[in-house]
């Protein structure tokens, strides 16, 4: 089902190789491995899985010793009966029993079908009558809802019987549940842990009956799209520069598993070259020895490839400033679907710098276990009570006090440029906030050229619905971030809070825009935290329906080493002044986009913008959606529609709908290129006018 007896020599050959010749030497002592009838029912389990994957492939790498292996291979299948009697004493819904089963039961029908001919008729119907018996019980007793490793291993069992319409049920019903955990280009909805264990490690049937339904010819899952954008997002957009999950939905603070020695980091190729490069960026442990790792697995790692700032639409942003560990890097969730082991965390951020998690989510502990101080329906959805000071788990924002959120699935990105300097990407709610609609930027000031050092902005956006509730009609926008630290200290009441870590490294959170006396620390639990941390939890009042909130997270080596902010704001906008030398700062701005701001001699209108002045002349800039912009030293614009764009020097990137824009500046000289070709300009209003088309493009001023 795996291999036929015509692969066996040119298997034999690729033992001249790394991974292969170490898998070889790994499993010709197996004969010493025995399944274990001590201990849980999940150390059985294990025990048959890890023979059998052992066995099944020592069988055919040494043909002169085959027998010894068939002989050792019957004999502890024999103790299927020791299993059974195990599962029947288990309940009848049971994670090991199914999961962890399902892997031993898929193994053993692959042994069982490399040695297949090697056994009297007596010795196969003592083997399959033993096998059938746990099918028959996982089919008609057990209520687990594991059905991915149920569907796998009962396919795998269907397939070797040869009972085709029992085959189809199951891989159909496998590849239905296998489409239900994506978005349309990739992003796993049941975050890291979930995706790994399902999709992506060391769950057998969860995850390689794929490859058999591949190979038989059923689906081409190595050429499917989907498959192939899943495994780039897992190895490119669900890490961090130190190599663990981003923490959202039900994951935990843990190691990435593309660094261990399962199966799926070394078999990417099939389905992605980029995926593959990904993986091999983490350096993965050996490959662990078996028959599946030794078939699937068919190339050696090709060159590695960093994971570097990408953009999901449909709702996962992943900024990245560099590709080493001290490195910043922010990542986005606000995918536009929902399906399991899910939380309330739209549009929330998690945040990794300097080696250290600076910002997450609540996390997991396991299924049904409290983090600490809160229970498991804080971590999962909401626990609003008095006694907990209505504490949410996950870095959002939200209106409604006692319910904040009422779906866990979002609006996908708004739009996002990613430039070699300063990276932005757009979150749209959806219908997740309720009474309300919000939109959250997350950005990444990444510029060095100075030495000026990388930092976070986040800019909210919400607009309240009309309604009859009065608790949502006066609510304010509410802010909730969780810094992954339990050191903290107020520096500035409903300003300025710094938190420390490991390694000397502290974030300083400045709230930019006025706060209201709500705005406090409280206490919210974590995963992997003995004693729930104190995370801000700001408040912001409501200009008519809307209002809008500017918050600067930057990171830092050394406690008062923070640049010195000040607030900065006006009629219809606030912002902040970040000071990073004599030479260099930062303006950053946030407004309704309604009106012109005007800020010494800065005028800009739009929703939200960050400039780099250097001696007083604008070196760098990012719009969004926004329709004016004059500032010294800057190419600025005006536009008939709001556009978004970054701009250094005289190159950059536009975000368009299709719309004229009029740029002006004494670097505009009227030969403007879009994407490399030469727009037609015509001379307006002190300076030059194009059409730019929807979408996204690269905008040259030629000098």
């Amino acid at each position: 089902m795996l291999v036929r007896a015509a692969h066996y020599e040119a298997l034999r050959q690729r033992a001249d190789k790394e991974p292969w010749r170490s898998m070889r030497e790994a499993v010709q002592s197996c004969t010493s491995l025995t399944y274990r009838p001590d201990g849980s029912a999940y150390r059985q389990y294990a025990s048959m899985r890890h023979v059998m994957r052992q066995a099944a492939l020592a069988c055919i790498l040494f043909p002169q010793e085959r027998s010894r292996y068939v002989t050792h291979i019957v004999e502890q299948l024999g103790h299927w009966d020791d299993l059974n009697a195990t599962r029947e004493r288990q309940p009848r819904s049971d994670w090991s029993s199914m999961v962890t089963g399902g892997d031993a039961f898929f193994m053993s029908v692959l042994a069982l079908d490399v040695i297949h001919d090697d056994l009297t008729d007596s010795q196969r119907t003592a083997i399959e009558q033993r096998l059938q018996t746990w099918f028959d019980y996982e089919r008609d007793e057990s209520t687990g809802s594991w059905v991915l490793a149920k569907y796998g291993a009962m396919g795998l069992w269907a397939l070797y019987l040869d009972d085709r319409e029992a085959f189809e049920a199951y891989a159909g019903a496998y590849d239905r549940r296998l489409r239900q955990h994506f978005t349309e280009d990739g992003v796993a909805l049941v975050g890291g842990n979930y995706a790994s264990a399902r999709l992506a490690g060391g769950e057998l049937a969860k995850t390689y009956f794929m490859d058999v339904l591949a190979l038989h010819g059923w689906h081409d899952y190595y050429n499917d799209p989907l498959l192939g954008a899943f495994y780039e997002w897992f190895y490119a957009g669900m890490v961090t520069p130190t190599r663990r999950f981003a923490i959202f939905q039900d994951c935990g603070e843990t190691t990435h598993s593309g660094t261990s020695g399962v199966i799926a980091n070394w078999r990417a190729h099939r389905f992605s070259r980029t995926a593959a490069a990904h993986a091999a960026w983490f350096e993965p442990e050996d490959l662990t020895p078996g028959i599946l790792g030794y078939v699937l697995v068919d190339e050696p790692l090709p060159e590695p490839r960093a994971p570097a700032s990408r953009l999901w639409k449909s709702g996962y942003a992943a900024l990245w400033e560099a590709p080493h560990a001290d490195a910043l890097m922010a990542a986005l969730w606000a995918p536009n679907r929902a399906f399991q082991h899910d939380h309330f965390e739209i549009n929330a951020v998690h945040l990794t710098g300097y080696s250290q998690t600076l910002l997450r989510n609540a996390g997991y502990e396991g299924w049904g276990n409290p983090v600490a101080g809160f229970s498991w329906k804080y971590v999962s959805r909401f626990d609003m009570w008095p006694e907990s000071d209505h504490a949410v788990g996950g870095n959002i924002a939200y209106l409604h006090r006692d319910k904040p959120h009422r779906s866990k699935a979002g609006g996908g990105l708004q739009e996002g440029i990613l430039h070699p300097s300063i990276d932005y990407a757009a979150g749209d709610a959806g219908d997740a906030v309720n009474g309300g609609q919000h939109a959250r930027s997350i950005v990444l000031v990444k510029d060095r050229t100075r030495g000026e050092r990388p930092y976070f902005l986040l800019f909210d956006e919400m607009t309240r619905h009309a309604s009859t509730d009065s608790s949502l009609l006066e609510a304010p926008l509410r802010l909730a971030l969780h810094p992954a630290s339990n050191q903290q200290q107020t520096i500035t009441p409903r300003r300025s809070y710094r938190w420390a870590y490991d390694q000397d490294v502290f974030l300083t959170i400045y709230l930019a825009s006025e706060a209201t006396e709500e705005t406090r620390l409280k206490r919210g639990g974590l995963s992997q935290f003995e004693e729930a941390p104190l995370y801000l939890h700001a408040e912001f009042a409501f200009e008519a329906e809307q209002t809008q909130a500017l918050t600067v997270l930057f990171p830092h080596h050394g406690e008062t080493s923070a640049p010195a902010m000040t607030r900065i704001g006006g009629d219809g906008f606030s912002g902040a002044k970040i000071v990073h030398n004599e030479k260099t700062a930062d303006l950053a701005l946030a407004s309704n986009g309604m009106r012109q701001v005007a800020h010494g001699d800065v005028e800009w209108t739009g929703r939200a913008a960050i400039l780099r002045r250097r001696d007083q002349r604008t070196v760098l800039y990012l719009v969004r959606r926004s329709q004016q912009l004059v500032a010294p030293g800057a190419i600025g614009f005006d536009s008939d529609e709001p556009i978004s764009l970054v701009m250094e020097g005289r190159t950059g990137q536009i975000l368009s709908p299709g719309t004229d824009v009029n740029f002006h500046s004494d670097l505009v000289t009227g030969e403007i290129h879009l994407d490399g070709k030469r727009l037609s300009a015509t001379p307006a209003a002190g300076g030059w006018r194009v059409h730019i088309p929807a979408g996204s493009h690269r905008i040259d001023f030629v000098e």
